[in-house]
């Protein structure tokens, strides 16, 4: 407000001091009186703060502002005008010549006593930093220049007693009057002893600021050995109290009532005015004093994140607390300050550090944490068990450690999701680099399969084991698919809807080498054409509408080294086909949305129901698709052209529920078992399976002998024995053709008779044609039948 007071003196000033760097601020300052002065002293700053720094008009607008002060008597201001004099004195000078520095130590010397009288806190601070600044041995040159003018005072005054001795001698040898000489004698001892008298004094405050000087170190180092603010808050007092006092407290202000942290010694007689001068002294930012008549009590803020002040009282019994002890206590508070600052900051770094260590040791998969010259930093408790140690083998390089020197090679390469084994087990590690070195992760490999299984539902468990069956066509099918296990090469399973051919591929996963890696299946048929891709390939976050946040991997990256199932390959969109086709092509797959490109490292595994040959004669397959999946063919039986294979597939599912449930064995009657021998199985082996479990959940606790036909086999038998509606609808066909008709047209024949027998019933004429429901749909679109 008063900036804006316009011509008004103070006003000038004060626009000065918020415009330091405008020249023209102080061009209507007063001239005279105590306001001239100070003007003066701001023109000398703004000159020093130019571009062009001016020392010499600078001092001589301080030397003329300094005569003005010495007539005012204003000590304050004066003080402040020694201390501009000493910034003038090393302004644009050689920081090698230690005269500058010399002259301004001395105008130092000279504002100190006036500071103390009547500066200001921010004074006396201003006038610590100087002398900081410009020889922290200028304090002690100047109480050696008074020790040194006291000793040749001293030895003066002793020299002019020696001499008036000898003439004193000299005259009375002559016989002359000595009188004068005597009392000149005299008033020479009585100034000898003066001037022994302010040497004394001289030493003795030289040795009492030594001594408290000593004490205020020793506070200080024992205040630098408290960590915490707890230890802190009780220690203060205390040690406040050994720099003189009779009672020290430590308040803290920063709620509505001033709370006392700590006391050391007898209460206060007054507690509502110490804690009244903290108040005030929060409040100014500054020592204030309360006097009564048991003595005298000093007030000090701390300026820290929480508001408190210390109080130190003395007796009147004692000196009352003067500028030197005020000194030495802000000192100790100022120390205080940054003790507390250390020891927040060492509590966050504690606290930091703990959360850090429960994060490590919380984290499922192993962590290890290398510097930059690949020594270890951290490993937590999963990566020290898969490692195989017991300690942490810190300030050590990995690839010093036994057996793990496979690992350093990996993480320095900065692998992502690489096998690696380790003298236990094998992991997979992925590696990041940051400015002070490297991080990375350990997963069990065994575990990361157990993920993949869990994340896309499917698992292999099945093995040749569990293939039930004594056909000569089945056993050489499954001969062909053992040998085939050991290889890489891509499978291709063909057969009929039920004859096991995702058994089969998953018998040759745990027959092969990749029996430890995951088995990742997807029924293409099942899986809308829109999220095929996305469900094979992965997608990165943003790809589409919907999309996960943090992106989804494809079931080749889920499989990793193991092994993909894609079963109904043949209803695959031919769209599609195109980038499966580079996915074996290439080995690499590349996420929707994304542009890096993902290393395919497992063996495809393809299943299907379809007659491929046709579908890429018809079109609706890639020719060379097909071959890359045909690679090899195992192409498995029906279940009717294997009949003698039925009784051991119901035995292997009768005992299969009787451990399963735990009730006795069941036993199949033999009119039932040559029922289900003749029946052609259009669902094949899972329409056995199916039937024999449906059957047994039937029957009552108690029994044990299977002694029914079940009426789908029954009704299945009796229709095939008599012409069917089907058969009756179709033309008589001649025992000897008259021509050969293309299969289609036969096909095509049958769908439609079908149709028309199951009165459109899709579902139904698929079982009686004996395909799966999709094959039928696939021939009525080819054909628009419908």
């Amino acid at each position: 407000q008063l900036a804006r007071a316009g011509d008004h003196p103070l006003a000038v000033l004060v626009a000065a001091e918020l415009n330091p760097e405008d020249p023209a601020a102080l061009a209507s300052a007063p001239a005279h009186g105590v306001l001239g002065a100070r003007a003066r002293r701001q023109r000398a700053a703004a000159l020093l703060r130019s571009p062009s720094p001016d020392a010499t008009r600078a001092h001589a607008e301080l030397s003329t502002a300094a005569w003005h002060l010495l007539r005012l008597g204003a000590i304050g201001e004066l003080g402040r005008c020694y201390l501009a004099m000493a910034e003038v004195e090393v302004a644009d000078s050689d920081p090698t010549d230690p005269e500058p520095r010399q002259r301004a130590a001395q105008w130092l010397a000279r504002a100190h006593p006036l500071l103390h009288r009547g500066g200001s806190t921010e004074d006396l601070e201003t006038l610590r930093r100087a002398f900081r600044r410009y020889g922290r041995r200028a304090i002690d040159r100047l109480v050696d220049e008074d020790l040194e003018k006291h000793i040749e005072g001293v030895r003066r005054d002793r020299a002019r007693v020696r001499d008036l001795l000898t003439a004193a001698a000299d005259r009375r040898e002559r016989g002359e009057e000595s009188a004068a000489l005597d009392v000149q004698i005299l008033d020479a001892l009585e100034e000898v002893g003066g001037t022994q008298e302010q040497l004394i004094a001289s030493l003795e405050q030289l040795v009492v600021d030594r001594e408290r000087l000593g004490q205020l170190v020793a506070v200080c180092r024992k205040v630098f050995l408290l960590d915490t603010e707890e230890e802190l808050d009780g220690s203060v007092a205390e040690l406040a109290l050994e720099l003189g006092g009779q009672t020290a407290a430590l308040y803290d202000l920063t709620g509505s009532e001033v709370r006392e942290v700590a006391r050391a010694g007898p209460p206060f007689a007054d507690p509502r005015q110490i804690t009244a001068t903290a108040r005030r002294a929060d409040e100014a930012r500054g020592p204030r004093t309360a006097e009564d008549g048991e003595g005298s009590t000093q007030v000090i803020p701390l300026g820290q994140r929480r508001r408190m002040a210390l109080a130190v009282r003395r007796p009147a019994s004692k000196a009352r607390i003067g500028t030197d002890d005020t000194e030495r206590l802000q000192v100790f508070v100022s120390v205080v300050e940054a003790a507390y600052v250390r020891a927040r900051h060492a509590a966050a770094v504690r606290e930091a550090a703990a959360r850090d260590a429960a994060t490590l040791e919380a984290i499922r998969e192993g962590v290890v944490t290398l510097d930059e010259e690949g020594l270890v930093r951290t490993t937590n408790a999963t990566a020290r068990q898969l490692l195989g140690i017991e300690a942490s083998p810190a300030q050590r390089r990995l690839r010093d450690v036994p057996g793990l020197r496979a690992l350093a090679d990996a993480i320095e390469r900065g692998v992502e999701d690489d096998a690696v084994p380790l003298p236990r087990v094998e992991v997979l590690v992925r590696a990041k680099r940051y400015p002070g070195g490297v991080v990375a992760t350990l997963r069990e490999l065994q575990s990361a399969q157990r993920l993949a299984q869990k994340l896309v539902g499917t698992a292999a468990r099945f093995t040749f084991e569990d293939l039930v069956g004594q056909d000569p066509a089945f056993l050489d099918t499954l001969a062909d698919a053992r040998r085939v296990a050991a290889t890489d090469a891509p499978v291709l399973i063909t057969g009929e809807s039920g004859t096991g051919k995702e058994l089969v591929a998953q018998a040759v996963h745990n027959e092969s080498p990749r029996s430890h890696q995951p088995f990742v299946g997807l029924n293409v048929a099942a899986i809308p054409r829109e999220l095929l891709e996305s469900e094979l390939l992965g997608y990165e976050r943003g790809a589409f509408t919907g999309a996960r946040a943090r992106g989804h991997a494809g079931r080749f990256e889920l499989a990793d080294r193991g092994t993909v199932l894609l079963d109904e390959i043949g209803d695959m969109p031919y769209e599609m086909q195109a980038k499966m086709l580079r996915v074996l092509q290439e080995r690499v797959v590349q996420r929707l949305g994304g542009t890096r490109e993902i290393p395919v490292r497992a063996r495809i595994v393809a299943t299907t129901h379809r007659d491929l040959e046709q579908a890429v004669e018809d079109g609706a397959f890639r020719l060379d698709l097909f071959y890359r999946l045909r690679v090899v063919h195992l192409k498995l039986p029906p279940l009717r052209e294997r009949k003698g294979d039925v009784r051991l597939l119901v035995e292997r599912y009768l005992l299969r529920h009787a451990e399963r449930t735990g009730r006795p064995g069941i036993r199949v009657a033999p009119e039932v078992m040559r029922d289900l021998e003749r029946y052609d199985w259009p669902g094949n082996v899972r329409e056995l399976s199916n039937l024999v479990e449906g059957v047994v959940a039937l029957l009552p606790p108690d029994a044990t002998v299977w002694r029914e036909t079940p009426n789908t086999v029954r009704r299945a038998l009796l229709e095939s024995a008599r012409p069917s509606a089907i058969h009756d609808s179709a033309p008589p066909a001649p025992l000897v053709p008259e021509r050969i008709e293309p299969l289609e047209d036969v096909e095509r024949r049958a769908v439609e008779a079908a149709l028309r027998a199951c009165e459109g019933n899709v579902a139904m004429a698929a079982r009686a044609l004996g395909v799966a429901r999709q094959t039928l749909y696939n021939k009525i679109k080819r054909w628009s039948l419908r």
